[in-house]
């Protein structure tokens, strides 16, 4: 191993101990212990390096040990060796032997891991046969841990293609013995052998290990998806349906199996195709591309005018390169945004959410603001506009002569404007700040206030005509909205409501991406045809704040 590939697997390492990049959940840790081949896994983690290199990657604290973590990837990369070989010809002593030689080249394989670490490197293998072996080794032997016997699960279930009827009985029996011991499992445990139970006849059992699992979290997808794609294959439809239902109401998305799953039990039907787009319609659900490619193999495995649908772009005016059909406008009535802007005035902004950074009194002061003014046209979002990387060191003359730019940019358009900043710009040059005070309505909050909320209670607060510039994507605000209908009301609303401020050239030209003329949410046109958002890493972002084009699934069911 080179010293380049240690460091990067030091990084790989990190990763999978923290899981987080400021405060987001990398989808990559949790396949990366079991990788076979770590030149794919270095690959994968440059790109996410890159992604991410303006953020703290490591802690600038952090201590390493690169000889300890040569040892240790080296330490996996012996065991899924050794997995392979023993595909061929298995041995216990061949394994108790490299069991003795990996302990003794890290700290964090040890004696009391191993065999975990063991079976659930063969799940990622697909070498079941050795897996089983071994659990049914340890277990005669009388290590009948319940962690050990719930990676046998999770093992069952990751090879559940080999598991014959006799491994199926044996989930059931130690299933059994584990209810006997103990009266409540653990979250893990209780996904692990859900997951196990998920593939026999006995998987309406995994029903109970979900109430069980609620007791100290939420369940987690793979527990969920499991239990719902054994649901569809039983042909229990009202129960997965429900299931499905309740998983993305906690904010779960659901695994391409289940889909499969779902138009299988209904034989793959042009219905059910037509069934899982409501589903995609009903939350407002933008699938994963490996989720829509599902989609797309089962429909052309079972129609023969399945070259009609597949993977496209929309353009600007709303027009689909496929079909070339016009997507609807983002509408939004007003009883919808009546009932959107009393839920986020009230729980969401004046609630504790707010207020940890937002005195009472300022608030109040800002209502009275508002109440002097009879209407705004489109608020600003002054400082985020002033310090927009048009320019990379902060300059208070460029900040302020680029926001009164903006501000002398929509009164040309005889629109009333109101910017929202804060009091620290009062020291901004006053040739500039003095032409925003005489041409809009200022409003600063403290230099600790969080000026997002006030920004969206402001638009809200003048009516659904009023629109505002920011380059804020807002995703924290749609998220506080716990209603999913809500969310969906919001998304809308965002999108035909929001600017994004691009630049401002010297002579005063102000550039702005304006909101799409086209519902960016799944939707069937009046030509019968369903139009799906596929997802990105930026989900939930209105298409014209993303920085690439976002692509579609195009389905006709000609």
């Amino acid at each position: 191993m080179t010293l380049k590939q240690g460091r990067w697997i030091l990084l790989l390492k990190h990763f999978w101990n923290k899981r987080l990049i400021a405060g987001q959940e990398l989808p990559f840790c949790k396949t990366i212990v079991g990788y076979n081949n770590y030149l794919e896994s270095l690959t994968l983690m440059r790109s996410y390096s890159s992604k991410y290199r303006r953020k703290s990657i490591v802690p600038i604290n952090t201590k390493v040990n690169f000889s300890e973590n040569y040892s240790e990837a080296g330490s996996f990369q012996i065991i899924t060796k050794a997995i392979d070989d023993y595909k061929n010809k298995i041995s216990m002593c061949d394994i108790e032997t490299l069991k003795k030689t990996v302990i003794t080249q890290g700290k964090h394989i040890s004696d009391t891991n191993f065999d975990s670490i063991f079976i659930t490197l063969c799940g990622h293998e697909k070498a079941f046969k050795v897996g089983k072996d071994y659990f049914d080794y340890l277990y005669a032997n009388g290590n009948r841990n319940i962690g050990i016997i719930g990676k046998f699960f999770r093992l069952c279930y990751d090879c559940k293609e080999e598991c014959s009827e006799v491994e199926k009985t044996q989930i059931f029996s130690l299933y059994k013995e584990l209810l006997s011991k103990y009266e409540i499992l653990d979250h893990k445990t209780c996904e692990n052998v859900a997951l196990g139970l998920s593939i026999g006849s006995e998987w309406k059992e995994s029903l109970k290990l979900l109430d069980m699992a609620r007791f100290t979290s939420v369940p987690s997808t793979k527990m969920y998806s499991a239990i719902i794609e054994a649901a569809f294959n039983h042909h229990e439809m009202d129960l997965g349906l429900n299931l499905i239902d309740e998983m993305v109401s906690d904010k779960l998305i659901p695994l391409p199996n289940i889909y499969s799953s779902w138009l299988s039990a209904l034989k793959f039907s042009r219905g059910a195709f037509n069934d899982v787009f409501k589903f995609f319609e009903k939350h407002d659900l933008h699938p994963s591309e490996e989720t829509v490619s599902t989609l797309l193999l089962c429909y052309n495995q079972h129609n023969k005018r399945a070259k009609y649908s597949k993977i496209t772009t929309i353009n600007k005016r709303g027009i689909c390169q496929s079909c070339f059909h016009q997507l609807n406008p983002p509408l939004i009535t007003e009883s919808e945004f009546k009932k959107m802007k009393d839920a986020f005035l009230n729980p969401v902004l004046i609630g504790k959410n707010i207020f940890h950074k937002t005195q009472p009194e300022e608030f109040n002061s800002f209502i009275n603001f508002l109440k002097r003014i009879e209407h705004i046209d489109v608020v600003l979002d002054g400082l985020n506009i002033a310090l927009s990387p048009t320019h990379r060191k902060v300059n208070l003359q460029l900040s302020a002569e680029v926001l009164s730019n903006v501000v002398k940019h929509f009164t040309n358009l005889s629109k009333k404007v109101m910017v929202l900043g804060r009091k620290h710009m009062k020291l901004w040059p006053k040739v500039h700040m003095n032409y925003i005070k005489q041409n809009a309505s200022l409003f600063l909050v403290e230099n600790v206030s969080c000026d997002d909320p006030y920004l969206l209670y402001a638009t809200m607060y003048f009516g659904l005509g009023t629109t505002f510039v920011s380059r804020d994507h807002m995703r924290s605000h749609k998220f506080l909205l716990k209603d999913p209908e809500l969310t969906a009301i919001f998304w809308k609303w965002q999108q035909k409501h929001q600017y994004y401020f691009l630049y401002a050239s010297k002579n005063g030209k102000v550039s702005l991406m304006e909101p799409m003329e086209y519902s960016q949410s799944v939707q069937q046109t009046k030509e019968g045809t369903w139009h799906v958002p596929i997802s990105t890493d930026m989900s939930g972002i209105p298409a014209h704040l993303l920085p690439i084009k976002r692509k579609w699934l195009c389905f006709q069911d000609k």
